[in-house]
This record gives C-alpha cells, structure tokens and sequence, in this order.
C-alpha cells in the first residue's frame, strides 16, 4: 500500500509538471508541442481501468480555463478543435488515467523523475471528477507465518508374523545292538616280558632257602634242588585265548592249555615228573592250578587296570612243607 500511494504523489506531480509545461507556451503565443504517443507495451498494469462514466453535458468554455489551440498545428496526436483540457490544479493535481483513455482526447503525462519509464495518458476533463481518487487495489492476504502443521505419519502396519520355522522331524535312531561283552580273559591276550630284575630273583632265593631249613636235616638238599627246578624264572610269558581256551607258553616248546572250568589237561614238569593243569577265571583273574603226587603250584595272573603290566603270584604246596613257599614276579605287555 505504501508503495501504491507513494507511486500515485508521484504520477501527480508528473501530471502538475506536465500541464504547466503544456500550458506555458500557449500563454507565450507559442504552439505547443504534442507529447509522443505512449507504447501500449508499458501502460501501467499496476493499476485498474475505472469504468467509463457517461459524459455531462459540455458546458460554456471558459476563456480562464481553457486555451485556445493552434490551427497551425499537424501533429495528429495533438488535442482535436474544441476538446477541453483540465486546468492544472495548484493544491491537487489531476489523477492519472489508466491505459485505456483515448490518445485523441488525452494528454500524456512524463515522469521526469523516472526516465524511460512510460507515462500514463490523461484523462478528458469532461471525466474529471476532483477529490475522486482511482480505486485502490484489495490487499491480499498477509500470509501466516506459523508453519503448516506436518501431517502425521500413518503406522506402518505391524508385519504378520511368520510362523516359526518346523523342524524335521529326525528318524529315530536304529538301535543298534550292543557289541557282545569282551571276555575277560581276551584281557590277557599278549606277549609280556620280566622286569623284575635282580632283586625278585634274590627274594626268590630267600623265600626258598626259608622253606628249605623246614625240612628235617637228612632231606634237605634233595627238597633245595626240587624247589629250584620246579620255580625257575620264565624271561617272558605268552597268552594265546580263543573262546573259552586258554594256551600259555613259558618257553619255546613248554606250552600248555585248556578250557576255562573245563577238565584238567596233562602235562609234565621241567624234570619230566607227570602232573595236571586246570584253568579257571577267578574275579578277573587268570588262574592255573598244577597237581603232582606230593604237592602242587597256583600260578595266579592279575593285569593292572590299563593292562599293560602284569604280576605273577606263585604259592608252591608240599606235604613235607609246614608252610607254602610263595612269591611274585612283574611282568610288561611287549
């Protein structure tokens, strides 16, 4: 709005400026000179056409107010013969017209405050109305500055639960059945060797010794040699099990065997005295019981639990010992 009203004192005073100039060459007898036609490419848009109102009747011209003008003139745009132009007023200039008045009956107006810029054409004095002013322009709007609420997100609806993935169902194992129960005497399978050394065989000796000074005095010697034969130290010892049948070999070509809990077999000592041997498994153990017509002799074979090493225990009976002759020899797996 200000600067519609600053626009519109502006084009006032262009108008009071160009009508003083106008008029003072026709006060000085001079033939004034017509102002150049206005380019309808710069009329003024900013402003609205008022709506042409009927024309009054024309009045009596007024030799104070108007101004005779010169035939000599052949300016084609120069005012016609007869047409009246407003008097400048000193208090309030004319208003502008719009671009829509005819350039016949008109006086352009130029703003010498703003060159090149195009003036308005005047409007005819018969359509002058004074103290009327152009109609202003409706103000628009002032726009908001409180910012346009956002629009609130929509939910993304909740995904469908996928249901939980089914596992296969996994055969049931075949069972299968249980390996046979090793035997306890396929523990005993296997070559083993002395380690006992020097020192089993000293208490060997001693043990002998012991039960030989049992004896009366007449029959010892002949109860030492039989002790010594019938316990030599075998260097290494073989297990052979097949099923139920054991098979022990103390050296080459002295092997011996038979059945667990089976019947006894026969045999004959290092001195060639006939004798029986019995095999039997006894909490674990590997038991051979050999009988002669006056004594016998338990070799009893126990394994450790890993089963690698394993001890011979040896108790010796006679009817001439007041008590058995027993001792112990180690053994290793080869």
């Amino acid at each position: 709005m200000i600067a519609l009203s600053w626009s519109i004192n502006l084009r006032r005073a262009s108008a009071r400026l160009a009508l003083i100039l106008a008029l003072g060459p026709a006060a000085c007898g001079e033939t004034p000179t017509a102002p150049a036609p206005v380019p309808k490419e710069f009329d003024d848009l900013d402003e609205e056409a008022p709506e042409p109102a009927t024309p009054p009747a024309p009045a009596a011209a007024d030799p104070a107010q108007t101004n005779a003008v010169d035939p000599r003139t052949t300016n084609a745009d120069a005012p016609a013969p007869g047409t009246l132009v407003a008097a400048a007023d000193p208090i309030k200039p004319a208003e502008p017209t719009t671009a829509g008045a005819d350039p016949a009956t008109a006086v352009a107006t130029v703003d010498p405050l703003k060159p090149g810029e195009p003036a308005a054409a005047a409007k005819p004095a018969s359509e002058v109305k004074p103290g009327k002013k152009s109609p202003a322009k409706p103000s628009e709007p002032a726009p908001s500055n409180s910012p346009t609420p956002a629009p609130e997100p929509t939910p993304a609806p909740a995904p469908t639960p996928e249901p939980a993935p089914v596992a296969a169902a996994e055969p049931a194992p075949v069972a299968q059945p249980a390996p046979p129960p090793v035997p306890a005497q396929q523990r005993f399978a296997g070559s083993y060797r002395c380690v006992g050394g020097e020192a089993q065989r000293t208490e060997l000796e001693a043990a002998s010794e012991a039960a030989v000074q049992e004896l009366n005095a007449l029959i010892r010697g002949i109860g030492r040699k039989r002790l010594k034969e019938s316990n030599v130290i075998r260097d290494s010892i073989t297990i052979a099990v097949d099923g139920d049948k054991v098979t022990t070999t103390f050296a080459p070509g002295r092997s011996v065997g038979g059945k667990l809990e089976g019947p006894s077999v026969p045999w004959t000592s290092d001195s060639g005295k006939p004798l029986t041997v019995k095999f039997s498994l006894v909490k674990g153990r590997l038991v051979m019981t050999f009988t002669a017509d006056d004594g016998g002799r338990k070799s009893v074979f126990t394994l450790n639990e890993t089963g690698d090493r394993m001890t011979l225990s040896v108790t010796i009976t006679s009817e001439r010992l007041t008590n058995p002759l027993k001792y112990a020899l180690s053994y290793k797996r080869d």
